[in-house]
């Protein structure tokens, strides 16, 4: 198995917590620059701009959106300081209120931002300030604003939630993972390039003063089932070039779907997708992953950004044991498929950030651009794109 550096940097999502307890530095991802035009330059206009007015044909029949500039995300809240424990903060009863704090500029801030909430492994639905409902997934768009003749994008929004778990006395993990371009779709007329990869997580501890109350949530979709749990030996390809170290603070995962691994490393040929899904049969799930033994984990799947749990569980429980890999399978229901869908897993740690062992055992997000398409094969998919692409210059 190749190094899982590699896996991270090639493959599809694996985003890691800053520990130093500060907020998110600036990301800067580079695309391809459009040849030049006659065309006004769009970015000077206060309209919020549509996508296809930023993109530019470079030789292809399927345009391409390049992505420049940069982007940062953190959170914070009413704080305190703990030399073992470093950031933490107190809940006091009631809901938390905290504050996300996004920027981005260039055509970066064109991506909307989608935040997803763990506590503890469990997902956590919030509400918005001035809202009442709780959801598991905002996403927040791009709304127009411009500085410097570019569009730039600024945002401070107040989040409220009662935690899912706890009770006076814990200590447990929140984790918060960010997602660009969250309402990507393949079957959209355009490739956008180098951002679907785009996931930041961060972490912090919660201290609980209070038992939270019980609060009627909406509980995620019961969608898995033959779920199983096992465990078999690593192999020497997979932990046999580890260092002593590593064995204790570093992990590798995968996923597969209908038993196709959706890693690039795993398959040069794989392009995201996978195809010939219907609603009629649900998808085999298949998760792995193996490394440090001091660490455990919620794992979740996600269709279209929504959690979706087995009967009875609010996520599936992940241990490691030492010089074993972890094998979670089961079944996917897929009774509302429509044709596309995103699906990935967020691998999330109950207890890492408490721990003295350095590690690479963060909150992590895997194949979040992985589509399933009821499209028969990837010429399909293309055709579809250019077709798109015609009807799309044809329009304007």
């Amino acid at each position: 198995m190749k190094d899982i550096k590699r896996f991270l940097a090639v493959t599809l999502i694996a985003a890691f917590l800053l520990l130093t307890g500060c907020g998110a530095p600036p990301e800067e991802t580079h695309g391809t620059l459009p040849p030049n035009t006659t065309e006004p330059n769009l970015f000077t206009q206060p309209e919020i701009p549509e996508k296809s007015d930023y993109m530019q044909s470079i030789g292809t029949e399927i345009p391409l959106f390049p992505i420049l500039g940069t982007w940062g995300f953190s959170f914070s809240g009413d704080s305190y300081w703990d030399e073992k424990q470093g950031t933490y903060y107190v809940y006091e009863g009631g809901e938390m209120c905290l504050t996300l704090d996004m920027d981005a500029e260039g055509s970066n801030a064109l991506l909307d931002v989608g935040v997803i909430i763990h506590l503890n492994g469990i997902p956590q639905p919030y509400r918005l300030e001035g809202e009442t409902e709780y959801r598991y997934f905002h996403a927040f768009p791009y709304e127009g604003e411009v500085r410097d003749g570019e569009p730039y994008m600024e945002k401070e929004i107040k989040i409220y939630f009662v935690p899912v778990d706890g009770q006076s006395g814990d200590t447990l993990t929140l984790s918060m993972l960010a997602i660009r371009n969250s309402e990507y779709h393949e079957k959209q007329p355009y490739l956008i390039t180098d951002c679907l990869f785009s996931v930041l997580g961060m972490e912090r501890l919660v201290r609980f003063d209070e038992t939270p109350p019980v609060v009627e949530y909406q509980k995620p979709s019961v969608r898995l089932s033959n779920l199983t749990t096992s465990y078999v030996d690593c192999t020497q390809e997979e932990i046999g070039s580890w260092t002593a170290d590593e064995l204790q603070g570093k992990r590798e995962m995968y996923l597969y779907v209908n038993d196709l691994p959706v890693s690039w490393d795993d398959d040069s040929d794989f392009d995201g997708n996978i195809y010939g899904i219907t609603r009629d049969e649900p998808i085999r799930l298949r998760f792995e992953v193996w490394g440090s033994p001091h660490f455990t984990y919620g794992l979740t799947f996600y269709i279209n950004h929504e959690p979706v749990i087995a009967e009875g569980m609010e996520m599936i429980p992940v241990e490691i044991h030492n010089g074993q890999k972890t094998v979670i399978e089961a079944d996917l229901n897929l009774s509302d498929f429509d044709g596309d869908s995103i699906i990935y897993a967020g691998l999330i740690p109950q207890n890492s950030w408490m721990s003295e062992i350095e590690n690479q055992c963060n909150a992590a997000l895997i194949n979040q651009q992985l589509q399933l398409l009821d499209l028969a094969n990837r010429d399909e998919l293309n055709e579809l794109r250019k077709e798109l692409a015609k009807e799309q210059r044809e329009s304007e």
